[in-house]
């Protein structure tokens, strides 16, 4: 392909899924149309087209064939996830009935089909993702941009209230790294205050349940930096919430490697930060002690026992009828580290 020319092509996974590449000199963007327009990698071709998502080993199932073998939806979605970088909506976290529907693991965004249109190639390429849902009348739309000199990804989302109902919701950006880019070696830099923890593990955690500050935090009589990943061969789980965030940003950098990937959002919509660290804790379904994987996540609730929690906490979002409200970010890739630059490391 010319050097300085973006494209757009269709393939193929090993199972047989429809896959959207979106090429630059710089970036390789891939996205399932047919898993809740998941984007399955985004691989640094400077870096010998470094791969910075990470993939499950059990590899992609289609979410169809997974509801035929699955019993509730936490189980329903975790047989279909395949790593990567999900949108978690109108749902995120634990399922919920709301207004007569069941709202399941992570919402239904991304366990359906969405169509897709490519709206402009040449030094820019534009794809745009939309679906409408069936257990909310929400039209959702997703527009994934590359340019030719960048090594930035642009997502811009819409999500339209199609009833004659306010509708409450929650949505989240459910973003996982994993090796090779992710490592030991790697740092995290967010502008956050304090984390909130759900202790998954009493040994094997090293964030105590409840709220600290961040980044150091005290549990089994030890300090512990959690900015910074363990040795790979400590096995650790946990999850938190990162919260009173300056500025809607972080910064994952990889010190042995010298690269760093910069996340800038609208911290108006999203002004939390799931923080997911899996280190080979977990020893039982799904990941059974062999997953190496962080998520950090911008997020529009802190909570993630589901959309009734959040409405009773007075976190939930609410979208009237006929009301659309949009959301943008920007992934950027860059050599060395530039945290406290925050939205001028990723093109703003």
């Amino acid at each position: 392909m010319p050097n300085n020319l973006c494209i757009v092509k269709e393939s193929r996974l090993e199972n047989g899924m429809l896959a959207i590449e979106m090429h630059t000199p710089l970036l390789r963007v891939v996205v399932l149309p047919a898993k809740g327009a998941d984007i399955y990698s985004i691989q640094y071709k400077k870096r010998e087209n470094l791969e910075l998502l990470w993939k499950a080993p059990w590899g992609v199932s289609a979410p169809g064939m997974c509801m035929l073998h699955s019993e509730g939806s936490k189980q329903r979605w975790l047989d279909a996830y395949h790593g990567g970088w999900q949108l978690m909506f109108p749902n995120a976290g634990n399922e919920c009935h709301y207004k007569g529907a069941l709202y399941g693991f992570h919402g239904e965004a991304s366990m359906v089909l969405w169509k897709y249109q490519v709206e402009e190639t040449g030094e820019k390429l534009r794809v745009r993702f939309c679906t409408d849902l069936t257990r909310s009348p929400f039209r959702l739309e997703r527009v994934l941009q590359l340019e030719a000199n960048t090594a930035t990804l642009t997502i811009e989302e819409k999500i339209t209230n199609l009833g004659r109902e306010a509708m409450d919701c929650e949505w989240g950006q459910h973003i996982a790294f994993g090796e090779p880019f992710l490592s030991e070696d790697c740092s995290l830099h967010v502008p956050a205050k304090s984390i909130i923890g759900a202790v998954r593990d009493q040994r094997l955690s090293r964030l105590p349940f409840g709220p600290s500050n961040w980044p150091l935090v005290t549990s089994h009589g030890a300090i512990h930096d959690m900015s910074k990943l363990p040795p790979r061969h400590e096995q650790t789980t946990d999850f938190g919430v990162l919260c009173e965030l300056s500025e809607g940003y972080y910064e994952l950098t990889n010190g042995r490697l010298d690269l760093s990937v910069g996340v800038a959002w609208d911290l108006r919509v999203m002004p939390y930060v799931w923080l997911w660290q899996e280190f080979q804790g977990l020893k039982d379904y799904p990941f059974y002690g062999r997953c190496y994987v962080m998520g950090v996540e911008p997020c529009s609730t802190f909570s993630e026992e589901g959309l009734l929690d959040s409405i009773e906490k007075g976190v939930a979002m609410r979208i009237e009828p006929a009301q659309s409200k949009c959301f943008s970010l920007k992934l950027t890739v860059f050599e060395g580290r530039r945290d406290n630059t925050g939205h001028r490391a990723c093109g703003d």
